[in-house]
Formats: C-alpha cells, sequence, structure tokens
C-alpha cells in the first residue's frame, strides 16, 4: 500500500511555524499566509 502513496519531501528544518497555540491560531496563520511565496536566503 506505501508503494501508491507519493513521496513526500523532508522538511528539515522547517521552513514555517510548526507549533500552533490552538486551532484560532492555526487557521489565522493558514489565511494570512497561504499563497505568498516562500522566503528565499
Amino acid at each position: 500500500m506505501g508503494n501508491m502513496l507519493p513521496v513526500l519531501p523532508k522538511n528539515n528544518p522547517p521552513k514555517s511555524r510548526t507549533e500552533f497555540t490552538g486551532l484560532n491560531d492555526l487557521m489565522t496563520y493558514l489565511a494570512e499566509e497561504y499563497g505568498k511565496p516562500a522566503k528565499e536566503k
């Protein structure tokens, strides 16, 4: 079954937030940050 699923790229170290204080914090973050281009160094 695992061979049929797509391979997910590693996110090490994380490039964005990984912890949220609650569902409200998560939803606000997604509403504001979704679709913005990733910051490049």
